[in-house]
């Protein structure tokens, strides 16, 4: 995996792009958990995750990138589920 993420770091880097990998198992997240916060219309959470935790940094950061590049490893002929 890490060579794939070089092989497109030099690519992009090449080009004057900036880069940067991000493990997700280093972060403490948790998933959806269906409590519909997100849903309630006028509600604090509307539109966005209602829990706070690790991954609000990193999402509000791929809100201003031009680009995202997302990889997983392939188990049984598919993505990971975590």
């Amino acid at each position: 995996m890490l060579s794939v993420w070089y092989a497109v770091h030099v690519r992009f880097y090449s080009a004057g792009a900036e880069t940067k990998l991000i493990h997700l198992y280093d972060l403490d997240y948790k998933g959806c958990m269906s409590c519909f916060a997100c849903k309630l219309k006028g509600g604090e959470s509307c539109g966005r995750r209602a829990v706070n935790d690790d991954l609000d940094p990193l999402l509000e950061e791929t809100r201003t990138v031009d680009a995202l590049i997302l990889g997983s490893p392939i188990y049984f002929g598919d993505v990971t589920a975590r």
